[in-house]
């Protein structure tokens, strides 16, 4: 359901920082509820992480990452220099980085903290993912954005006794939560991927996950952010310099937002949709937020025989997805990368990521001389839960550090953000809305 506010909210003018999917959905949502949107960009729409990511969306996978299941992983990454992982320290002598790791590790191991994600993620991913539909039918291209619903297929491998804890999570799910994931052992997991026969050896089980499903998270910000501009919404295709802050005797909001040009946009509310660029305009305006890029990778090359059948993979331990775009693409996504505001590819990421598709398909020519190599920073917040609140600033909001799971929430963080501004609820209880705002990090100070 979208917020339908239009009365209250008849002249009002809404200024959005960020035209990623999250940016896109937010700028709709608004206009919905009657706003009159600007939306500030200054790339292309949909470009950057919308574009880059692995295009999943699940509903098996419900766990943050802030865990200590993750902690162990990133240990052991540096301590065996297992290439998932990637850092580079010259970008890491950052206090904002140094604040944000060990929030990050005061999550992973505060349990209230894991089971409020675990329990949002588990009980919202269909919701988040019906509204991204519904919306797309309701302007008009439908499965345009290369939706298909056929399902996950995970893939384990290693050592027998490695994939128990997978299968009984399996298990879990469908007997506590109604989740339709069935494990399997490596010969039917061949059996639904028959690509990996050569290497079935190496594979422990699988796990079959029959409500996922995938979409180019890309295109459909391009798609809907066609239906924005129908109704009225307008782009200035400009980097964000500046927040300028007012004060009045009724206490401070944002005056206007300086664009690179120098040229000022005024609005009656601003929200910072921008991912973890967020973070920097927001703390010009003496507001913290608790977000940091993580970088990851993909390579899309040209569909091959001899490659993937399903249309959605993924493999672990080694943290890869695998999505087939359309009849002619196939994407191999992976990589946890902290190197700060660097959006540079770093070679060695894009040949680990080479070497590990060669080892579950030694036999397949895949034309990497035709890879579209893209990159995005995940906006990452120590919970691994976003933000979607006002701030201290009457007129400012944001919603932002949906980190991994930003094209799964995109749509109902929007629906969440709407009612946040307007005191309309939404489809998600007040309480559960709650749970993301700014506030839970009231013990950060705001840094320039």
């Amino acid at each position: 359901m979208v917020v339908n506010a239009a009365a209250a909210q008849k002249g009002q003018t809404v200024c959005v920082v960020g035209g990623g999917v999250m940016g896109v959905c937010t700028a709709h949502a608004l206009v919905k509820a009657g706003f009159k949107v600007t939306l500030v960009e200054p790339g292309g729409i949909g470009d950057q992480c919308s574009l880059a990511n692995a295009c999943s969306l699940r509903t098996s996978s419900y766990v943050p990452l802030a865990s200590p299941g993750a902690v162990k992983r990133l240990l052991w990454a540096l301590l065996t220099g297992d290439q998932i992982y990637q850092f580079r320290w010259l970008n890491l002598v950052d206090p904002l980085f140094a604040s944000w790791g060990l929030r990050f590790l005061g999550a992973a191991f505060t349990e209230e903290v894991r089971q409020r994600g675990t329990y949002f993620l588990r009980t919202y991913s269909p919701l988040c993912i019906e509204r991204i539909h519904e919306v797309a039918v309701q302007e008009g291209f439908g499965d345009d954005y290369e939706r298909e619903a056929g399902g996950m297929l995970n893939v384990y491998t290693g050592t027998a006794a490695s994939f128990k804890g997978a299968a009984a999570s399996a298990d879990a799910s469908r007997n506590d939560w109604g989740k339709q994931c069935f494990p399997l052992d490596a010969k039917q997991t061949v059996a639904l991927e028959p690509s990996l026969a050569a290497v079935e050896g190496k594979i422990a089980g699988g796990v079959d996950a029959r409500e996922d499903e995938h979409g180019d998270c890309g295109k459909y910000a391009k798609l809907l952010w066609r239906s924005c501009e129908k109704q009225g919404a307008q782009l200035i295709v400009q980097k964000a310099k500046k927040l300028e802050v007012r004060t009045s005797s009724a206490g401070t909001s944002i005056d206007h937002i300086v664009l690179e040009d120098g040229a000022k946009v005024h609005a009656d509310h601003f929200v910072l949709s921008a991912g973890a660029k967020s973070a920097q305009l927001a703390a010009q305006a003496g507001v913290y937020l608790p977000i940091y890029p993580v970088k990851g990778y993909s390579l899309t090359v040209p569909v091959v025989e001899g490659g993937p059948v399903r249309s959605l993979l993924t493999f672990e331990p080694m943290q890869m997805y695998i999505t087939t775009l359309g009849k002619n693409r196939v994407r191999f996504a992976s990589i946890a990368e902290f190197a700060g505001q660097d959006m540079s590819v770093s070679q060695s990421c894009v040949d680990e990521i080479k070497v590990r598709v060669k080892e579950m398909w030694p036999n397949v020519p895949f034309d990497w001389t035709k890879a579209d190599i893209l990159v995005g920073a995940r906006p990452m917040t120590p919970d691994d839960m976003p933000i979607i609140s006002g701030t201290k600033h009457q007129n400012l909001f944001i919603n932002s550090g949906q980190g991994s799971f930003g094209w799964r929430l995109s749509y109902l963080s929007a629906d969440i953000l709407v009612a946040a501004m307007t005191k309309v609820p939404c489809s998600v209880p007040e309480s559960v809305c709650n749970s993301f705002n700014l506030s839970r990090f009231q013990s950060m100070r705001a840094t320039g």
